[in-house]
């Protein structure tokens, strides 16, 4: 899935990612840069989401919260991201290959 940058993100250094619905699992999700000078081979963010549950009937907005990683350069206006998760025959503590990771869709109702 890719997002846009919003400058209110470039400018506090801290992306927000509006979800319309918790998803079912509790996951990681990976941000990758896609520029052409960037190291698209491992994440520069990451964020947490707790899932509701399988068959729950949850139906609140959830927001994932993205800052970049210290040695990493600060997000940019406008610069695109992809947000991966970790296929589950990974283990995230072992700095998987860029192969570990597969895309991921999610109903986006903001990003600030």
């Amino acid at each position: 899935m890719k997002i846009t940058v919003p400058a209110t993100a470039a400018n506090s250094g801290i992306l927000r990612v509006w979800l319309r619905r918790i998803p079912a699992d509790s996951q990681i999700i990976y941000a990758f840069r896609t520029s052409p000078d960037a190291m698209n081979n491992y994440p520069v963010s990451q964020a947490p989401i707790y899932g509701r549950g399988q068959d729950s009937p949850a139906i609140e907005k959830v927001m994932l919260q993205f800052q970049v990683n210290s040695e990493e350069q600060p997000f940019r206006a406008g610069e695109v991201l992809i947000l991966k998760k970790l296929k589950s025959s990974y283990d995230a503590s072992a700095n998987p290959p860029l192969n570990a990771y597969e895309d991921i869709e999610f109903d986006v109702i903001e990003i600030t």
